[in-house]
């Protein structure tokens, strides 16, 4: 709950066109409830023209967010994902790309040279 009711009572309250950062939101969730996190921010963002940069280490919720894509409740276009990578004290930020084929959202980069 106090991780939760934060973000739930920023997206209530932002005003319109408002833009909401938030770090690891889905934490300690359990996975499904990852995933309604991002209808969640999905529904805000929407409804209210709102820009939302989430930090996450939740692959629910990413997968959660291609859901909400696949029921076109977001497009492709309104989302940018990218992955951060740590050497020698610098990040790196690379674009994860989202395409729709055939209706279905496709990732390229699914973070394999991390294996």
């Amino acid at each position: 709950m106090s991780q939760v009711l934060p973000v739930l009572a920023q997206c209530s309250f932002a005003p319109k066109g408002a833009t909401l950062l938030f770090e690891q939101p889905e934490l300690h969730l359990h996975p499904a409830a990852a995933k309604k996190m991002a209808s969640v921010l999905v529904s805000a963002a929407m409804a209210k023209g709102l820009h939302i940069i989430s930090e996450t280490h939740s692959k629910d919720l990413f997968i959660g967010l291609m859901d909400e894509i696949r029921a076109g409740n977001l497009a492709v276009d309104d989302i940018a994902a990218y992955k951060v990578r740590r050497v020698e004290g610098q990040s790196f930020f690379s674009p994860i790309k989202i395409e729709l084929e055939d209706g279905q959202p496709q990732i390229y980069d699914p973070w394999q040279d991390d294996l």
